[in-house]
């Protein structure tokens, strides 16, 4: 990925290039994820974070649609949470301009519904709440 181009044009590179290897990696949201440290590894922070918001929105599904019949919470979700949340600060810090609203707000609303889905079962639910307060963070930096 070019990082010299403009901040919106970044973002949809990233995201046409995301959509064009996703194929790859469907299966589960840990293979998701591999597509996201794949291109983190790479310093592709952009593509990076789509992949990681997919395997977010398949954690979501798991957990909140097919309410854990396939998929109960683990610590392995820590490292799809965690990597979208890297590959966000990184790709705000080279483009700190890029349209990204209108996904931290989609990952916001799907880690609320996936936190609480965990707390209307007695499971810890600390892991999406904290992600939610980080990429809150990040969206009151871009309104302001």
């Amino acid at each position: 990925m070019d990082p010299s181009l403009a901040d919106g044009e970044w973002l949809a590179a990233s995201e046409r290039l995301f959509k064009d290897r996703i194929d790859r990696f469907y299966g589960s949201p840990d293979s998701m994820a591999n597509g996201g440290r794949e291109h983190y590894g790479f310093g592709d922070f952009g593509t990076a974070m789509f992949f990681y918001a997919k395997s977010i929105d398949m954690l979501h599904t798991a957990y909140g649609f097919n309410h854990m019949q396939n998929r109960q919470p683990s610590p392995a979700d820590a490292s799809i949470i965690d990597g979208f949340v890297s590959a966000l600060g990184a790709s705000l810090s080279m483009h700190p301009n890029a349209p990204v609203s209108s996904m931290l707000l989609e990952m916001d609303t799907r880690l609320h519904e996936v936190a609480g889905e965990c707390e209307r079962l007695g499971l810890p639910a600390d892991l999406y709440r904290n992600a939610q307060a980080e990429i809150r963070r990040y969206q009151s930096q871009l309104s302001s």
